[in-house]
């Protein structure tokens, strides 16, 4: 289990209180950005006339699935990883979970100056 840590942090997602990804935060990779691409994913969708109820039960069911991966034990790959991400802020924005339960942002560690 990997924590991938930008000049600004981390951003860790869970499921089910389970650490399934983590993605750096620098200054070209905000929050915002990440927020985003859920937002995208959702907006794409109501496009394509997927009703709510659809796309709720589509994301759910792909975090899951990741879930049952990662209890398994078997590979993830990092595409899985980026849909994930997706997934989360997608039902963030759908309002069907919520954001302090399922993501933490963690600022990078300041790393003390030594004085001899």
């Amino acid at each position: 289990m990997t924590i991938y840590q930008g000049s600004q942090g981390s951003l860790n997602l869970f499921w089910n209180d389970l650490f399934i990804s983590s993605f750096p935060l620098s200054k070209k990779k905000k929050l915002s950005l990440y927020e985003y691409e859920g937002t995208y994913l959702v907006t794409e969708a109501l496009k394509d006339n997927v009703p709510f109820n659809r796309i709720h039960e589509i994301l759910s069911l792909f975090c899951k699935g990741l879930y049952n991966r990662k209890v398994k034990k078997l590979p993830i790959y990092k595409t899985d990883h980026e849909l994930f991400m997706c997934s989360i802020f997608g039902l963030i924005k759908l309002k069907k979970i919520d954001f302090d339960d399922n993501v933490l942002i963690m600022c990078r560690k300041k790393q003390k100056k030594i004085t001899s």
